[in-house]
């Protein structure tokens, strides 16, 4: 659902100063700033520019699907044509998929017939000068023509004759078609009513009978109605994607524009500075009402628009919308004129208080997609200046790669793992740090030699022990195994020596 102009949102009025970095120099000891960061203001700035941009800068022309009908004024009868699709770049902000249109408005069509029959009273009428009884016959057969009716004198016999004249002058045929299909412009219908005031002329003088001038009683006259006033000038009309189906006017104001070719397109692409006086003039609440007067609602100040990567149709019109080179010559003095504003600068670290609260409050519901476009013009803005050093703490991205930027020491220490070896009366302990429990690396330590396993009556290795692992089968059977002998010290696994009573059971005679 689409924003509209109305809705209530949070609105801050955030401090300002004359120079760069104002809040860090009249700091006391009694409020302690925050940082940027935390402060919250870059971020609500951009927040609200941009939705000044979108929806209050630009007035409406046309109202979103399921808006209200006494929010936008009715247009005038008008068509309109896609003239291309760039990046808008408006200071900070980048409105990415931003379409242009070209809006040309049409005559009105209810204007009364165009010619006035006065018939008075005659006796003798030549059948020579008699006009057929109009019926729908030649006007459904003639639409392109029937089509033109506020545009000259209109009889049946005009339109007969325009349509035999456009069978043979293929311009005439080409106006009458872009006018009945409603895609002709100013010019060419100008150009299509001027060919058929003479065609209506040349009518009138050849269907009037010698001498009927003179004679007020003898043949009726024709009134030609006044000529219908000029259309107003086309208008621009652009549509920002993130406020699809809501096309906003880009008003007539002075304005003048430079292009550079864009290199590496396959199609003819430009870049486009476009220079217009900002705000524009307040419009009057119908569009159709163009003798409302109309008063400005702040200063004027001249506000760059770039526009990339625009299709040469784009190019085309902005030139006819400003008015051609003459034009734009006498629009670069009123700008140059100009007068510039006092600037002023954010305060970017606040002290903790009800307003940094709230915005970072607000802030905190806020998309990173918003902000986007706008945070990397900001520091590219505020580079320039010589402010820089108020701006070295930059808002902390919170990503898996820092979060893994932490030293072996603040780590979460890890148990210590002891060793002991037990040999007839000494103890042995490794106070070797342990490494984590994920990353533990194996070291080469110096360890103490286990007993080889040996019979303890032959000490022969490598043969099967019986009666608890002490002795072996041949020693048993001559009768060599004494149960009173104490049995070997083993190392077990994990290299914790254990007492002999709690392996080996005691042996029963």
């Amino acid at each position: 659902m689409n924003r509209s102009d109305d809705v209530q949102v949070f609105s801050a009025d955030l401090p300002v100063g004359v120079r760069p970095g104002w809040e860090v120099e009249e700091e006391n000891d009694d409020e302690k700033l925050k940082t940027i960061p935390e402060s919250s203001v870059i971020a609500y700035s951009l927040k609200q520019s941009r939705e000044r941009w979108l929806h209050h800068v630009f007035p409406r022309f046309s109202r979103s699907r399921g808006g209200k009908a006494t929010d936008v004024p009715t247009p005038p009868p008008h068509t309109i044509q896609m003239r291309g699709k760039c990046d808008l770049e408006i200071g900070p902000h980048v409105f990415p998929d931003t379409i242009f249109y070209e809006v040309h408005y049409l005559s009105s069509p209810n204007i009364p017939s165009s010619h006035n029959y006065q018939p008075t009273a005659s006796k003798h009428v030549p059948t020579s000068t008699s006009y057929p009884s109009t019926s729908s016959t030649p006007t459904q057969s003639t639409p392109l023509a029937s089509s033109l009716t506020s545009m000259s004198t209109i009889t049946p016999a005009l339109i007969n004759q325009v349509n035999s004249a456009a069978s043979s002058n293929p311009t005439l045929a080409k106006l009458l078609q872009l006018a009945a299909a409603g895609d002709a412009t100013p010019d060419q219908l100008k150009t299509l009513g001027l060919l058929i005031q003479t065609l209506a002329s040349a009518e009138s003088s050849s269907t009037m009978p010698f001498g009927a001038t003179s004679s007020s009683n003898t043949f009726g006259t024709y009134q030609q109605m006044p000529l219908v006033p000029p259309v107003k000038e086309f208008d621009v009309v652009l549509e920002f994607r993130e406020t699809p189906l809501e096309r906003r006017l880009f008003p007539h104001s002075p304005s003048m524009y430079e292009s550079t070719p864009f290199e590496g397109a396959e199609n003819s692409t430009y870049d486009i500075l476009l220079s217009v006086a900002i705000p524009f003039e307040k419009l009057p609440r119908s569009a159709a009402d163009n003798n409302a007067s109309t008063t400005p609602i702040s200063p004027p100040q001249s506000v760059t628009f770039g526009l990339k990567k625009s299709p040469a149709t784009l190019l085309d019109t902005i030139s006819r919308w400003i008015g051609g080179e003459e034009k734009m010559d006498v629009n670069r003095k009123v700008l140059q004129e100009l007068g510039s504003l006092n600037r002023q600068f954010l305060a970017y670290q606040l002290p903790i208080g009800h307003l940094q609260l709230q915005l970072h409050s607000v802030n905190s519901s806020l998309k990173p997609l918003y902000v986007l476009y706008s945070y990397l013009g900001v520091l590219q803005m505020v580079h320039s200046h010589a402010s820089m050093k108020y701006l070295k703490q930059a808002p902390i991205v919170n990503s898996r790669t820092q979060r893994q930027r932490r030293t072996t020491a603040q780590r979460k220490p890890v148990p210590e793992v002891t060793t002991q070896v037990k040999h007839t009366a000494s103890t042995t302990t490794s106070a070797e740090p342990a490494l984590p429990a994920s990353k533990r690396r194996r070291t080469g330590t110096s360890k103490t030699p286990t007993v080889p396993i040996h019979c303890i009556s032959c000490k022969q290795t490598d043969v099967p022990l019986i009666l608890g692992g002490r002795f072996c089968r041949p020693c048993v059977d001559s009768g060599k195994a004494d149960a009173s002998m104490a049995p070997p010290l083993l190392s077990i696994a994990n290299n914790t020596s254990t007492s002999p009573s709690s392996i080996f059971p005691q042996a029963t005679p």
